[in-house]
């Protein structure tokens, strides 16, 4: 009995904190992962390995873009973290940020895929579609900027975004219908 609690106690440590989740069919995608906690560590900043978590869960998840349901994925994830400064109403106004807890700025990069449901056959005009094995787009932002808070729950977050200060500064690199992604 006392074996089979120590292996199931070091199996349960050895386990990833982002859940992996076999692929999504309906996408011939992987499917988007989740955390089990978004808490840690309660006190003191984060680590950048606890950042790019909570980047990956906060931002993979099924959403609706023009008129189809899409799965929103991301790969290659890197994030540094910096040293932790007060809050600023100028720069970190996002709704939910506790203003009496620590900010921390970060920077780093990630591929982000908009995966959609293949079709069989070409759209109106010849307007090409996604077929199965291409039916994802590629966006690349390799200098982003953002930050990692806590709201007022306790709970992190970790905003990161676009290269340069707004959205029509950012230089992305988009590729239409590469297949999807295959390690995350």
């Amino acid at each position: 009995m006392k074996i089979a609690r120590l292996a199931l106690l070091a199996t349960t440590c050895l386990l990833p904190a982002v859940a992996q989740h076999s692929g999504d069919p309906e996408f011939a995608a992987p499917a988007p992962r989740t955390c089990a906690a978004h808490n840690l560590p309660k006190t003191g900043g984060l680590t950048a390995a606890q950042a790019r978590e909570y980047f990956i869960c906060g931002n993979e998840k099924y959403i609706r873009t023009f008129s189809q349901r899409a799965a929103y994925l991301l790969s290659n994830v890197n994030i540094e973290v910096g040293k932790g400064r007060p809050f600023n109403i100028l720069t970190d106004s996002y709704q939910d940020i506790d203003p009496s807890q620590t900010v921390y700025p970060i920077r780093g990069s990630f591929i982000a895929w908009h995966c959609y449901a293949p079709k069989p056959d070409v759209g109106p005009d010849n307007f090409p579609v996604p077929t199965q094995g291409r039916n994802c787009t590629k966006s690349e932002a390799k200098a982003a900027t953002g930050i990692s808070y806590k709201d007022s729950f306790g709970d992190w977050h970790t905003m990161l975004c676009c290269e340069g200060h707004a959205i029509s500064e950012t230089k992305w690199m988009i590729s239409y219908f590469p297949p999807p992604p295959e390690n995350r």
